[in-house]
């Protein structure tokens, strides 16, 4: 396979460039076939937690992904090095929503190959500890690895959270909404969120700082492979449990006191992190972490950590820190114009026919409602079509959050029915600015405060019928 890969490579030219990209593809195929066994030379290792002698969450892991050899392409990609795992339920108890959540969260060094490679079963494991004579004695072929390890090496740092917001959660209320809270767990600490109530784009825009973290092991490793930081975001129920709503598995960025808190490096940008709920995908975390090294000597008081240059805001949100300038996104000030058309094709909801729809659009935690069609069948089109509202969001495209619609049948009793959702999660089609001095001097004229002006037009498709809405107007 390699040589016809070498060939085909060597053999590349404009003429021929359909029937190689065929080729590779074929290859390809039979690599995939290949990396499948159909039966598994190497049992799978499993990592049981026990309690009482009854077997309370475990952890299956491929025997190749730990397997040890001299090559470096052939190594399983977890052999020999500091890894986390997340244990599970056993049996049918995994299955549903008991299956998502953590039971135990754990830092394993894992290592299998041959006697004659045993010299090598240390090489991968943090340096910082305590070299014993039964330690050396367990690199021998006959040797037995020791019951536990003495670290000298200690490194205390202080971990800083920004939790700025979240976008495409999963609904777990009847209303297709939820009451998100983040909560992060790191080393032996943990902290969370404030809850944003009804939403499924949180801006929680909060710093959440653990003090005094301790990690074994040289400064040096530490900085080039951080420990993960587990996210987890839940759904407030005022009633009974937190429901689990996904998670995001994180890596800090690590400074060491002697080092400058100076750009391109500090203060770090935020990225998207993805959110899963078991294999599948439950949204993305807008976050980013620091994680900064304490003075030596004893001195934990973080006077050398860098000052925390908190925006100036204009209401008191109490002990809740913001997340700092540097890190946080340029806000401007934008305005949505939103025209309301109708509604086309609803289907039955909960088996009664859709008479009194509205629309609710929400986009950085601001939410405008239109007006409520009295009676669809004779006339599905809105009362009052333009309607609009003013927004701070973001300059930076990559940090916008979405637009949600939603569309709501209101009831009698005063009961509201989720029927559809739609999510429009790249705003950069709509966004409209002036370009000429023309447009430019009458758009200041009609918005003296406003800096962009966006425009669209589109129809939108929900999950249960169809809706058109014309303009988006954001500045």
């Amino acid at each position: 396979m390699s040589t016809l890969a070498r060939t085909m490579k060597a053999t590349v030219s404009k003429t021929n460039m359909k029937e190689k990209l065929k080729a590779g593809t074929q290859y390809l195929a039979k690599l995939k076939l290949l990396s499948v066994e159909p039966q598994h030379a190497l049992p799978d290792v499993f990592i049981w937690m026990v309690s009482n002698n009854k077997r309370i969450a475990y952890q299956r892991i491929p025997a190749r992904h730990v397997i040890y050899s001299i090559v470096d392409e052939e190594r399983g990609k977890d052999c020999g090095k500091p890894i986390t795992l997340l244990l599970r339920l056993p049996g049918k108890k995994a299955m549903g929503s008991a299956g998502w959540t953590i039971q135990t969260k754990l830092n394993l060094y894992l290592w299998l190959g041959l006697s004659k490679h045993k010299k090598d079963f240390l090489k991968g494991l943090p340096r910082g500890y305590e070299e014993t004579k039964a330690l050396r004695q367990s690199c021998k072929p006959s040797g037995v690895p020791p019951p536990f390890l003495h670290y000298n090496e200690r490194q205390t740092f202080q971990l800083r959270a920004h939790m700025y917001q979240a976008r495409q959660l999963i609904g777990s209320d009847a209303s297709g909404l939820s009451d998100p809270f983040a909560r992060i767990a790191f080393a032996d600490q943990s902290t969370g969120t404030q809850v944003i109530e009804q939403t499924l784009s949180p801006t929680w825009d909060e710093m959440l700082i653990l003090q005094e973290v301790d990690i074994y092991g040289l400064m040096e490793e530490i900085q080039d492979d951080p420990p993960t930081i587990v996210v987890e975001v839940f759904d407030q129920d005022k009633v009974g449990k937190s429901e689990f709503i996904g998670r995001a598995l994180c890596k800090p960025v690590v400074k060491l006191s002697s080092e400058g808190y100076n750009p391109p490096k500090f203060p770090p940008r935020l990225q998207w992190w993805d959110i899963y709920r078991g294999p599948d995908r439950a949204g993305e975390l807008l976050a980013t972490f620091e994680l900064l090294q304490l003075a030596p000597f004893g001195d934990s008081s973080g006077a050398d950590l860098p000052p925390l240059e908190l925006p100036a805001s204009e209401r008191d949100r109490g002990p809740i820190m913001p997340v700092p300038k540097g890190i946080r996104p340029i806000l401007s000030k934008h305005r949505i114009e939103v025209l309301f058309w109708g509604v086309r094709d609803l289907k039955r909801v909960q088996l009664q026919s859709v008479d009194h729809p509205r629309i609710d659009i929400e986009c950085a935690g601001h939410v405008l409602t239109s007006s409520i069609i009295q009676n669809c069948k004779k006339n599905p089109n809105f009362g009052v079509p333009v309607k609009y509202f003013d927004v701070e969001l973001p300059e930076n495209e990559l940090y916008c959050p979405p637009i949600a619609i939603r569309c709501v049948d209101c009831r009698s009793f005063g009961r509201f029915t989720l029927v559809g959702t739609h999510v429009i999660s790249n705003l950069h089609k709509f966004m409209y600015v002036p370009t000429t001095r023309h447009a430019k001097n009458a758009l200041q004229k009609l918005f003296p405060s406003f800096k962009h002006y966006v425009k669209a037009k589109t129809r939108s498709q929900l999950f249960t019928g169809s809706w058109t809405f014309g303009v988006f107007r954001m500045s």
